[in-house]
């Protein structure tokens, strides 16, 4: 079912807005303490839903090539009506011109969420967004709530009714169509072939996705690997897009692991059998390393 309710929510213009369609509601926000906005909340029975009842992106084990296609496809259309269709993908302007607003409140409880305006009889819809450092959080925020805004209409195309998916489940693929609309699978996979899988020189071709975002979009392809995430020498992100359960990381990823944590630098080691490249995602007081691995032991 979807219900709504009205309740007056304080909303504070950010200093800087995005320079696409958000200038004159940055104005009306400055001069007004609140306004009355209509949040929409959903709840769904528990039953129909194709994937499985697992949380979170262990989902992503069930998560078929067929609904996988059809989310990639749902997404590509929502680009190419906006005709951005080629990385970079700005979620700012992709958000005005599928005709949401988006502000900042740097009072707000949440990293974004999406509401709509009422005027009279219509409505005006708003992406609140809690300021951030980095420019990919921001974008993600913004992608995400349009992956909320869609995912009733996502759900449809896979043949789901959409009363029969619970939140966690729409949360999970709310994230999973932030994913394909920040990085677009059809110039993604391109370039992941053509770049040999070199995570900064995609991270350079799609600026507005995160390393991390990038990372699990390799697990998208085809190509049976697994993505490891290391924070502070801890394994904190480990799935294959081919292995129900991943084994602990082998001697050669070790190796190569401990190598980018030391020196800061990509490392790269292949054999017959097995290839990993590990990325170093430094900064001051953190170290993170994304290695991901292809081998022979992932056909097993």
């Amino acid at each position: 079912m979807n219900r709504s309710y009205q309740r007056i929510v304080p909303v504070r213009s950010h200093e800087a807005f995005t320079s696409v369609g958000m200038r004159q509601l940055g104005c009306v926000l400055t001069k007004a303490t609140s306004v009355v906005i209509s949040v929409h909340m959903y709840t769904f029975p528990a039953q129909g839903w194709p994937f499985s009842e697992k949380g979170g992106d262990r989902m992503l084990r069930e998560f078929t090539p067929l609904a996988a296609h059809r989310l990639d496809e749902f997404c590509q259309h929502q680009l190419e009506s906006t005709g951005l269709i080629f990385p970079p993908v700005d979620a700012f302007q992709l958000a005005a011109l599928l005709r949401f607003e988006v502000v900042f409140d740097v009072a707000h409880p949440q990293r974004a969420s999406c509401v709509t305006l009422r005027h009279g009889n219509g409505g005006q819809r708003l992406i609140v967004v809690r300021p951030e450092e980095r420019v990919e959080r921001l974008h993600w925020a913004v992608a995400h709530e349009l992956g909320e805004f869609f995912a009733a209409e996502a759900i449809r195309t896979l043949g789901t009714p959409v009363d029969d998916v619970e939140p966690p489940h729409r949360e999970w693929l709310a994230n999973q169509l932030a994913r394909r609309l920040l990085v677009p699978s059809r110039p993604f996979f391109v370039d992941l072939q053509r770049l040999d899988g070199d995570l900064i020189a995609l991270k350079n071709r799609f600026s507005t996705a995160s390393y991390e975002v990038l990372a699990r979009r390799m697990l998208d392809a085809t190509d049976p690997s697994v993505i490891t995430i290391m924070d502070q020498g801890r394994i904190t992100f480990r799935r294959s897009n081919v292995l129900e359960r991943v084994p602990g990381l082998t001697a050669m990823e070790k190796v190569v692991w401990l190598r980018a944590h030391q020196t800061g630098l990509h490392q790269r080691e292949e054999s017959e059998s097995e290839q990993v490249q590990a990325w170093a995602i430094h900064e001051p007081g953190w170290k993170r390393e994304i290695i991901r691995t292809t081998a022979a032991w992932m056909n097993w």
